[in-house]
């Protein structure tokens, strides 16, 4: 039953971590380069925060498929991660 819980929380990391990587910060973060620089008057603040966007996507998407498989080891009680999981 744990290895079910931890193939499901693996996949919830790994769907979460395409949609906050590739949607939210990689098409977001163009999208709202393309709507700064649209605007007729551009704010340098709007323009550093899309750029860092699509910049940091790539990581920030492998970080949060990390943590959920870190997490799902936790969870499964197998691996390097044992020593942290009390019985």
């Amino acid at each position: 039953m744990k290895s079910i819980a931890a193939f499901f929380i693996c996949i919830v990391g790994a769907i979460l971590g395409v949609y906050i990587g590739l949607w939210e910060m990689f098409i977001g973060g163009i999208v709202g380069l393309i709507e700064v620089l649209k605007s007729s008057d551009i704010d340098a603040y709007d323009l550093a925060i899309n750029i860092c966007k699509i910049i940091f996507a790539g990581p920030v998407g492998w970080i949060v498929f990390y943590v959920g498989v870190i997490f799902a080891t936790l969870i499964s009680g197998s691996g390097k991660y044992k020593r942290f999981i009390r019985k």
